[in-house]
């Protein structure tokens, strides 16, 4: 049971980081510059200005899949294995909004940023009204199908992953909330600093799973 929701959920995982790193290849080449050697800046100033992209991703993998890996670890595959299910659903939701910034939004806001501030800030409000809409949306449909969606996609075995997956899903709004307060994050001290934010929250979060969890359980990991 356990190693078939630990596949279910690195497959997810696995195709949503295809999808993003399609849109990215898609930025990048919007934003290149050209083919020209001399309009390349310096392989050191490429590092010190992508590691905080990098770390991004690193730690949305930290913050979002350390719980399964502590709670399998602390109270065993057999309460990890709802839970890990209970993400499965959450994992497509949170990439999902990423996937179409990088896409669509991430040149235009970076280039409006710089040159066109008030469109920049009339596009960001609205792109973050959508967002919110659409994240609280997204919470009420999966409240209501929670026992549905788990026990259709992994089995009766699954029916508890329901519950988690319920309470998982009040979190819905707020992390699509957060994705388009940082969209407007375009500078790169400002691109700096989130990365940082996040490596605490990340830190944070394993903190207080690690502190719960041999407690609580699963609802635990729910609640950090």
């Amino acid at each position: 049971m356990a190693g078939k929701s630990v596949e279910f959920v690195a497959g997810a995982t696995s195709l949503a980081a295809a999808v993003i790193l399609l849109g990215q290849s898609t930025v990048f080449r919007r934003l290149s510059p050209g083919s020209d050697d001399a309009s390349r800046p310096p392989l050191r100033s490429v590092l010190a200005g992508s590691w905080p992209f990098a770390a991004r991703g690193s730690l949305f993998l930290i913050y979002y899949q350390s719980d399964i890996f502590l709670l399998a670890w602390l109270r065993g595959p057999l309460e990890s294995a709802p839970y890990a299910a209970a993400s499965l659903p959450l994992t497509f939701l949170y990439h999902f909004p990423a996937a179409v910034y990088l896409q669509y939004l991430a040149p235009k806001l970076n280039r409006w940023a710089w040159h066109d501030p008030i469109r920049f800030r009339r596009v960001q409000g609205l792109a973050l009204g959508i967002v919110t809409a659409f994240g609280v949306l997204s919470a009420i449909v999966i409240i209501a199908l929670a026992p549905w969606v788990s026990v259709t996609l992994f089995g009766p075995g699954y029916a508890e992953a329901g519950i988690y997956l319920r309470w998982l899903a009040l979190g819905i709004p707020l992390r699509y909330l957060s994705i388009g307060l940082s969209a407007g994050l375009v500078s790169p001290r400002q691109v700096k600093l989130r990365a940082a934010c996040q490596g605490l929250t990340a830190a944070a979060n394993v903190a207080m799973n690690l502190a719960f969890i041999p407690r609580y359980g699963a609802f635990a990991a729910v609640g950090s």
